[in-house]
């Protein structure tokens, strides 16, 4: 679920009311909670709502929930940003990236449709000095947990890969049955458990660690800019 009142969790079951016949645009992020990119861009959504208040919806899709609508529409690969007005689709764009590079894509998508409340420079400013120093800080503080966890697993994957890679390009060129293929690869997945299991679940908690210390800052950050809402931006939020 959403951890914020400005983004609606939308599924399956409520998207053609929620989305398709909804008046106005509908910005929509399919996501889900292992994608890493996916937990890049959700800190920065509800920024973007407060800046398009009044003028957009944003709404957020989680596919481990629901696929029938994500499928339906074709779409490859999360996030995906899909922006609908009149429950046709006018934009999209997929991927990871920074907060300048979210807002940009969002402005590009939408520029010829809607703009977004002009936010005085110097707050704007301000937001992306903090928010690129999280990021950076984030960035710093998992850097020792990739290099320990990349030394511990380099030598152990140097010697197990070899032996699947090998019976991948041999499937690959139709020289051993997928049966003989299947076999190679349990082996390896066998291994990779028996010997770096606890290791990647160990590392993966704690990047998830920090990745929400950092999420929770970003958060408290924009809680920061609601409380001033009114001072900063040109417009209040219910005038388009």
């Amino acid at each position: 679920m959403t951890e914020h009142a400005r983004i609606i969790d939308v599924t399956d079951g409520d998207f053609e009311e929620k989305v398709l016949k909804v008046d106005g645009i509908v910005a929509v992020d399919f996501w889900a909670p292992w994608c890493p990119p996916c937990r890049q861009i959700r800190p920065y959504m509800p920024k973007l709502a407060l800046d398009y208040a009044g003028r957009i919806t944003f709404a957020a899709y989680n596919r481990d929930v629901s696929r029938e609508v994500f499928d339906g529409l074709g779409l490859q690969g999360i996030p995906n940003i899909v922006f609908f007005k009149e429950g046709k689709i006018i934009g999209s764009f997929r991927g990871g990236r920074s907060y300048k590079e979210l807002k940009a894509a969002v402005a590009e998508q939408l520029g010829e449709h809607v703009q977004p409340r002009a936010l005085s420079p110097e707050f704007e400013e301000t937001f992306e000095e903090i928010i690129e120093g999280l990021f950076e800080q984030l960035q710093e503080n998992m850097k020792p947990l990739q290099e320990a966890f990349a030394k511990q697993s380099q030598p152990v994957l140097d010697r197990i890969q070899p032996p699947f890679q090998a019976a991948l390009e041999k499937r690959q060129a139709d020289e051993i049955s997928d049966e003989d293929y299947q076999a190679a690869l349990q082996q390896y997945q066998d291994a990779f458990e028996a010997e770096l299991g606890e290791a990647q679940r160990a590392y993966d908690e704690a990047c998830t660690d920090l990745q929400q210390e950092h999420d929770e800052s970003v958060a408290y950050v924009i809680a920061t800019f609601e409380e001033i809402e009114g001072e900063i931006y040109d417009v209040p939020a219910d005038n388009p």
